[in-house]
C-alpha cells in the first residue's frame, strides 16, 4: 500500500472458490482518493483475462 496526500494505492491478490468449485484468483490495484475521511473517487484495475476465463467456466450472473 502506498499513500500520497489524499490518494491511497492498494495492490493485492484475491482468492476465492468459484461456483464450479474451482479456485479463482485475480490481482487487483485500487486507487482511492479521500476527502474528509470519505472515498470520493475510486479506480479499480484487475486482470480481465482471469475474469473472462471465470465467466467462460461458470457463466454470467443473472
Amino acid at each position: 500500500m502506498k499513500t500520497t496526500g489524499d490518494v491511497v494505492v492498494a495492490q493485492f491478490t484475491g482468492d476465492a472458490v468459484a461456483l464450479d468449485g474451482l479456485p479463482y484468483r485475480n490481482d487487483y490495484c485500487w486507487v482511492l482518493t479521500f476527502r474528509r475521511g470519505l472515498v470520493v473517487r475510486a479506480h479499480a484495475y484487475l486482470d480481465m483475462v482471469a475474469v473472462g476465463e471465470l465467466v467462460d467456466r461458470v457463466g454470467r450472473p443473472s
